[in-house]
């Protein structure tokens, strides 16, 4: 008599090891796309807050006889600058006597009943000063992800940013912010957007950039920005380099570049070189 074949129909040994291979292949090439994509809803979405945020500034200056917001609270201590013009009480116990509640952020009555559109939803934790022992997110240390181009706080020129990076005197200079009717170019002019827009003043370009201000792109300090006539973009923010302006070498000092201004020509009493020239 014959005995039945016994018949196994599982996986052998290889062909198990060449399944594995061909997963952990396509986990390798699928999982960058899906963090890629991953981060670039949550850059749409900061671009939202941040067109939000323009416009309680632009709905501010509208209430004020077309006077934007000073970039700083007085009565509070420097340096908040652009970072309290809007946002939250801030969440660090240290900061809270230091920095204005966000009643006291002039856009505050503009922003319905959130705050939260000043809050990027990438920014990565940092150490915010040299002296500092634990990291902490923007929105939690200042209050607001996005602060605002301190440029524009400009009846007492010593209040604008030098080239060092320093800021003006006391909190007592600061007067009234900039009238709308005094910018050129309200469609270059970067109004606010991520701190990466202060990385030229605050710590200098250098060679590998400054991935402290990187929030969404790891290569380059590329920054949502809100423009002065409220349209939103994604820009590169880059440091003092030469451009040609109507067949002339110009220096930048980091506060302009193709498609992007800080300040304009005629902003700095005694430079007239600093700044976006007025073709730009």
């Amino acid at each position: 008599m014959s005995r039945p074949r016994c018949t196994n129909n599982g996986f052998t040994l290889i062909e198990l090891l060449v399944v594995i291979a061909i997963i952990a292949i396509l986990a390798a090439i699928l999982f960058p796309v899906f963090a890629r994509a991953k981060e670039s809803a949550r850059l749409t979405k900061c671009m939202a807050h941040i067109k939000q945020a323009g416009q309680a500034v632009l709905a501010y200056a509208g209430d004020w006889n077309d006077t934007l917001p000073s970039c700083a609270v007085p009565g509070y201590s420097l340096p908040p600058a652009g970072q309290c013009v809007g946002g939250d009480t801030p969440h660090v116990a240290s900061q809270i006597s230091n920095l204005p509640p966000k009643r006291l952020r002039p856009t505050y009555p503009y922003c319905g009943r959130s705050v939260y559109m000043w809050q990027c939803p990438s920014e990565p934790k940092l150490k915010q000063r040299s002296t500092d022992t634990e990291s902490y997110k923007d929105f939690d240390f200042w209050g607001n992800s996005y602060p605002m181009n301190t440029e524009f706080a400009w009846d007492n020129p010593t209040w604008l940013y030098t080239l060092s990076g320093t800021y003006g005197n006391s909190m007592s200079d600061l007067k009234l912010g900039r009238n709308l009717s005094t910018i050129r170019r309200p469609t270059r002019l970067i109004m606010l957007g991520e701190r990466g827009i202060h990385q030229y003043f605050v710590k200098g370009v250098k060679a590998a950039g400054c991935p402290d201000f990187r929030n969404h792109d790891q290569s380059a300090c590329r920054v949502p920005v809100c423009y002065v006539d409220c349209h939103v973009r994604y820009v590169l923010i880059t440091g003092n380099h030469v451009v040609k302006v109507n067949g002339v070498n110009q220096n930048t000092y980091g506060l302009f570049d193709e498609g992007w201004a800080f300040a304009e020509s005629g902003w700095y009493p005694g430079h007239p070189e600093w700044g976006a020239p007025g073709s730009f």
